[in-house]
């Protein structure tokens, strides 16, 4: 699906309070946070898609682990972002499973470019950039398991092909 699928409801100035203060819901002033979806991780965590405030637009969806026990988020990560600007452009997007041991994890795709012929002065060639992280859900927390390329780009390589038609 597309970020402009994740279009959500919109989050009352009541369920900010369940926020990480490091996570930011306000955009000049205003509210700008959408509830997406949310789904059990394991028997202590849920995971709250949201569609939140970006460089420009609320375009980042965050993945927020919401702890039962302890009533409130414990770990938050950015799983799809798009945008481009003045030659500089960025997609991010996840994959969210389960694998064969039933452990939930998230292979995560970031693409960063600049192309130079926007740029007035030239000072930053043109580059393309692929980054891909495997990310594994311990205890309600999120743990890097890999970002070797090299590896994620041959295990995942049926996603990435489709992704990039």
């Amino acid at each position: 699906m597309k970020i402009s699928n994740f279009s959500g409801r919109k989050i009352d100035s009541s369920d900010v309070k369940l926020f990480p203060k490091q996570y930011n819901a306000f955009d000049n002033g205003k509210i700008e946070t959408y509830a997406v979806c949310k789904f059990n991780i394991d028997e202590n965590n849920l995971g709250l898609i949201a569609r939140t405030p970006s460089e420009y637009w609320p375009t980042s969806l965050k993945l927020f682990v919401y702890n039962k026990s302890q009533e409130r988020i414990i770990d938050f990560i950015e799983i799809a972002e798009s945008w481009g600007d003045a030659g500089d452009v960025l997609t991010k997007k996840s994959w969210i499973y389960k694998d064969k041991n039933n452990q939930l994890n998230c292979f995560l795709w970031r693409y960063y470019a600049h192309d130079d012929s926007m740029d007035v002065d030239n000072e930053t060639p043109s580059f393309m950039e692929n980054h891909y992280f495997l990310l594994q859900f311990n205890n309600g927390k999120l743990d890097t398991i890999s970002k070797n390329n090299e590896q994620l780009e041959k295990q995942f390589s049926k996603i990435i092909k489709k992704e990039s038609l």
